[in-house]
């Protein structure tokens, strides 16, 4: 997991599963995009709605969350 202006020691370390809630999951853009550190490299469903449950296997405290290049709907 990439980590923009940010220490080395403030990264969460990589989820050890990705999972799709709901939805279906874009084969050409993979949950495995979500964690790559590749901003160029999105993760895509093929409905209009759905999730990602992130397994770190451990309790992880996450203070940010960037998401950049969304279309996500303010609504």
């Amino acid at each position: 997991m990439s980590s923009l202006y940010q220490r080395p020691t403030d990264v969460a370390p990589a989820p050890s599963t990705i999972t799709v809630d709901t939805g279906t999951e874009d084969p050409t853009y993979p949950k495995a995009n979500l964690v790559d550190g590749l901003l160029h490299s999105p993760a895509k469903l093929t409905t209009t709605a759905g999730s990602w449950t992130f397994d770190f296997g451990a309790a992880q405290r996450i203070d940010v969350v960037a998401i950049a290049y969304h279309n996500i709907d303010a609504a």
